[in-house]
């Protein structure tokens, strides 16, 4: 039995540290952005998919969330860095610690037959009292290449959301307290268009942060029932989940892998330090003396530190033993390991375990987007696009680009890894002029190795206002 236990854990451990294909040869790699600036900290885990229709749109979807989401920090640390500096001259000192702005993401993923679903998790803190969290999800049908809105799922559409809405307000009227007293006219105001996700056989209809409570009631998740639904549900749909299993509270690069492994819950939520070091491909060994051995360290119980090979002790809060099982703190595995490791949460009870291994997948589009900004004035939005060209930085080009015409110049950006221009001739400088309110053209020099060798490339751009910063709605050349 001990032989087949430890196969089997030889066999996650495997699994975890390389990339995951399926029967469709489905395949998911991930690679991670980090940025620790004087007033930004990003932390980025993002997927990468491969072998099945669809993959190429839902990396493309994806990219533009990520990008989206690192302009807006990158904007906010320098409009904090602004403030700091007027703050400084005014002779009111520097901001604290809280004044760094701070980008999390990763990913969870779910595929059960034709049908995969994935949640991008976010969380930005750009200063005030907290920082909002929110979810991305996309499901889609991995043999069709069909991206499913909640209607998509139902054989007649009509039919599937009253039945969804009905019950989504059922969920409401259960418990009226945890919700806005006009949440049900909220509710019925969306006409059906529900964020929603796939977990195990159920259909997780979910509504963001101030969408129908408030803040501290976090973002509310309502999972449908397979029997509630199914009669109504497409038979591609309900075939392919009708044997999902439900997330357990441990996932591995984005996976679940049905771990039946608990969280100590004390005055802070410690994690089982084997079920996750041996996950992550560590060996746990125990001695009377020591208490448990990770990475040539040990783990006393009641002793604040803990030890790695080569490195000072690291004082954090004390482990607990119970029932033979030791519990740590998550700091232990992201300051003493150094790995992946973070806590999320499926509804308001349960708690889950996002790991994630040091896989050295390389994108160029993510080593270039972290430069990536957005911009509150027009001037700025067409200064920095030039200013990528001129670095050849075609990632932060693509991410000042509206929706549409990152999906019109995607491929072409692509198929240059990103990277734009050639080494000669190369853009010496540029001028801006603008020619209208919303119209600005951008004239660049060329230059060569030859000397006196010159070249002029002139084009118009069109900007358009989303939210409160500009992106690039059109790019026309213009000969001269």
């Amino acid at each position: 039995m001990k032989k087949l236990l430890s196969l089997l854990l030889a066999l996650v451990i495997i699994l975890g540290s390389i990339p995951t294909f399926g029967e469709d040869n489905f395949l998911v790699q991930h690679g991670s952005i980090e940025v620790d600036e004087e007033k930004l900290n990003i932390k980025v885990v993002y997927p990468f998919f491969e072998g099945f229709n669809g993959s190429e749109k839902l990396n493309m979807e994806i990219q533009n969330l990520i990008s989206n989401s690192i302009g807006e920090a990158r904007s906010s640390s320098n409009y904090i860095k602004l403030m700091e500096n007027e703050a400084i001259e005014g002779g009111e000192g520097p901001f604290g610690p809280s004044s760094v702005v701070t980008l999390d993401i990763n990913y969870d993923y779910m595929k059960n037959g034709d049908i995969s679903s994935v949640q991008l998790n976010s969380y930005l803190y750009s200063g005030g009292a907290h920082g909002i969290y929110w979810i991305n999800s996309f499901t889609l049908n991995t043999k069709t290449g069909e991206f499913y809105e909640i209607k998509d799922l139902f054989k007649d559409e009509s039919q599937g959301i009253d039945l969804v809405t009905k019950l989504v307000l059922d969920y409401i009227d259960k418990y009226p307290d945890e919700y806005f007293d006009n949440a049900r006219d909220i509710v019925q105001s969306k006409n059906g268009d529900y964020e929603f996700y796939i977990d195990g056989d159920k259909i997780v209809i979910f509504f963001g942060l101030y969408d129908i409570d408030a803040y501290a009631g976090g973002i509310k998740r309502m999972p449908l029932e397979l029997k509630w639904v199914e009669s109504l549900l497409k038979d591609e749909v309900s075939n392919s989940i009708k044997d999902g299993e439900e997330r357990g509270v441990l996932s591995l690069n984005g996976m679940n892998i049905n771990s039946q492994a608990e969280l100590y819950n004390g005055e802070i939520i410690l994690l089982p330090l084997r079920a996750i070091a041996e996950v992550l491909g560590y060996e746990v060994g125990w001695s009377q003396e020591d208490g448990a051995i990770v990475a040539g360290g040990t783990i006393k119980n009641g002793v604040n530190s803990y030890f790695t090979t080569g490195k000072e002790p690291i004082s954090l809060i004390p482990p607990v033993v119970e029932s033979g099982i030791t519990y740590v703190p998550i700091q232990y595995f992201t300051e003493v390991l150094e790995e992946n490791i973070s806590l999320g949460s499926l509804d308001d009870d349960k708690i889950i375990i996002r790991a994630y291994s040091k896989l050295n997948f390389e994108n160029n589009f993510y080593n270039l987007i972290k430069e990536l900004e957005m911009h509150t004035t027009k001037e700025d939005a067409v200064n920095a696009y030039a200013e990528a060209v001129k670095m050849r930085n075609g990632a932060v080009q693509y991410g000042l680009l509206s929706d549409n015409l990152r999906e019109e110049k995607y491929y072409e950006l692509k198929d240059l890894a990103f990277v734009t221009g050639t080494s000669s001739p190369w853009v010496d400088s540029y001028k801006i002029a603008k020619i209208k309110d919303y119209l600005y053209q951008i004239e660049f020099t060329l230059k060569t190795s030859v000397p006196n060798d010159e070249l002029i490339s002139v084009i118009n751009m069109e900007l358009e206002e989303y939210g409160q910063y500009w992106r690039i709605n059109s790019i026309e050349e213009v000969n001269r």
